[in-house]
């Protein structure tokens, strides 16, 4: 998914006093949230802070509804779309430069676990912790700003690898007392092999045969765990590149049919009209 656009938000969206460089800059909700139907590629480290209401965020093609208080931690390579979120949401973003955030984490020799744990899931309810929290926004804030202090980024550094491990290796001998059942550890490993293979591969039986598994049992647990059957999300992950494509490149229908391992652009364009209703040139032309 190389071609899904990254979001720069070290570029025009903060004062000076709420940022270090391009290293790292803290948003208000309304700075950070962008209600969009096109997915992006995160290209730093963003923990949002959620502190009333509700969000709906699309992680890695999973719908995920966010309810207060909690953390979302967002890494490179996750795939995101924002939403929705209740008019009494209040929220503050943290985003993190990916030279900052590999600083970090080898600060504390966490990295491959602090990775992969939040790669398994981004959202981290803290109910019960709501002080930590709080605290933690304003001593950021107040590190921040102190710009004559020149320990502040250290500071920073260390506050944030707290932060990030306390929570998110607290959960580790939950998910360990908790173990993902059989049908979730399929659902998740399907997931990750269409995102790796959507371009070249779009059959359920493909993906089954990779995992030892019939196409029909793989469908039904897929279904079960997700709430959708696999060729759902094989369709999903597809229509997402080539909606991007459509909108974000001058590739003609042809070069993006090639480009997505279709026989031909005729294919290409009655796949795209069987998932959305519209050919791909109508697509385009609806975004004029």
């Amino acid at each position: 998914m190389e071609i899904l656009k990254k979001k720069d938000y070290f570029r025009n969206l903060a004062d000076d006093a709420d940022r270090i460089g391009n290293d790292m800059v803290l948003l208000k909700g309304r700075a950070f949230w962008e209600s969009s139907d096109e997915p992006y590629m995160v290209d730093t480290t963003t923990a949002i802070f959620l502190t009333r209401g509700t969000a709906v965020l699309q992680i890695n093609m999973i719908e995920r509804e966010i309810v207060a208080p909690s953390m979302v931690i967002l890494m490179e390579g996750m795939v995101v779309r924002h939403l929705r979120r209740s008019h009494d949401s209040a929220f503050d973003a943290l985003v993190i430069s990916r030279r900052l955030t590999d600083s970090i984490l080898s600060e504390g020799n966490v990295s491959v676990q602090l990775r992969s744990l939040i790669h398994q899931d981004a959202v981290f309810p803290i109910s019960g912790h709501e002080i930590v929290l709080r605290t933690f926004n304003y001593l950021l804030k107040v590190l921040v700003r102190m710009q004559d202090n020149p320990y502040r980024v250290e500071a920073l550094k260390h506050m944030t690898l707290t932060l990030f491990c306390g929570f998110a290796l607290s959960r580790l001998k939950t998910d360990q007392d908790k173990a993902l059942s059989r049908k979730d550890e399929v659902a998740q490993k399907f997931l990750a092999l269409v995102r790796d293979n959507f371009e070249q591969e779009r059959s359920v039986a493909w993906y089954a045969d990779l995992m030892c598994l019939t196409p029909k049992y793989l469908s039904q647990v897929v279904k079960d765990v997700t709430g959708k059957p696999a060729l759902d999300w094989i369709d999903e992950f597809t229509i997402v590149e080539s909606k991007t494509l459509l909108k974000s490149t001058d590739l003609t229908v042809d070069q993006i049919a090639t480009k997505l391992n279709f026989l031909s652009s005729s294919l290409f364009g009655k796949y795209f009209k069987r998932v959305t209703g519209m050919s791909p040139r109508e697509y385009r032309m609806s975004l004029k």
